[in-house]
């Protein structure tokens, strides 16, 4: 038998300047993925999703 690796890409919106809110949603989408899809080894989120991006002058 195949050994084989899940892995999860997800595609989100964040809450522009508030890091601790979009932490939240990514933990909602993270608790999601693993009640939905058992199988998944790694979740992958945006790179710039945990902080957001800089506002623009």
């Amino acid at each position: 038998m195949a050994n084989l690796f899940g892995v999860a890409i997800v595609q989100m919106q964040v809450v522009p300047w508030d890091a601790e809110k979009t932490m939240e949603r990514m933990e909602q989408r993270l608790s999601y993925i693993r009640r939905a899809f058992p199988w998944v080894n790694l979740v992958c989120f945006p790179e710039l999703c945990p902080t957001g991006t800089a506002p623009l002058d």
